[in-house]
């Protein structure tokens, strides 16, 4: 088998990309400077010969590979278990809000980042199954395969991929519009790039 190359990217910047709001699974779109950003990555991309594309069901993910996607020729599938970390009744939320209305739910999550699940939502323990499970899917594909995911969802699946232990996921940059390469052969793979800037 010769190689074949798997890149997961992260989306674009959002019209709410700031550290005060937990965005999670909050369906913002993305930002002018986000649309121009996957512009600029799908004209560095398009020498790249890609088999499919695949992003999450959100918004932010979706316009980032549907822009990409059109300097490739190809459709974007979206894939609602490639979403970012569902953070429930938080989702949306600016976190000094969160901090004064569930100022006992804040602690303890802060205490249990991992393992701690907001009402309605999912622990990081359950994110990172889900990419495993979805992952396991994707391989299955012929192919060189594009991924327009996110942050938290990247960083679980690195984790896995790496085999490094989960509590060190926040340890992995995963900035907008950034790059990693995962190349398999022979049923083995290897992590060519992480964080990788398409944008130059």
């Amino acid at each position: 088998m010769k190689e074949r190359y798997i890149f997961l990217l992260r989306h674009c910047q959002t019209q709410l990309s700031d550290k005060k709001r937990l965005i999670g699974q909050y369906d913002v779109p993305l930002s002018q400077e986000g649309i121009a950003l996957s512009h600029r990555i799908g004209e560095i991309l398009k020498k790249n010969q890609f088999h499919h594309v695949l992003c999450s069901d959100l918004k932010r993910s979706k316009k980032t590979a549907e822009i990409i996607a059109s300097y490739i020729n190809h459709k974007p599938q979206p894939l609602k278990e490639l979403n970012e970390i569902s953070l429930g009744r938080w989702d949306g939320m600016y976190i000094d809000d969160i901090r004064n209305k569930y100022p006992i739910e804040y602690d303890q999550r802060g205490k249990d980042l991992l393992n701690y699940k907001i009402s309605g939502g999912e622990n990081f323990i359950e994110l990172q199954e889900r990419a495993k499970t979805i992952f396991k899917e994707i391989q299955k594909k012929e192919g060189n395969i594009l991924i327009v995911g996110h942050s938290g969802f990247n960083r679980a699946l690195l984790c896995e991929l790496l085999k490094i232990p989960i509590n060190r996921l926040l340890t992995i940059k995963q900035n907008y519009g950034c790059c990693n390469i995962v190349v398999e052969k022979n049923k083995g793979y290897y992590i060519k790039l992480i964080n990788g800037n398409l944008s130059i």
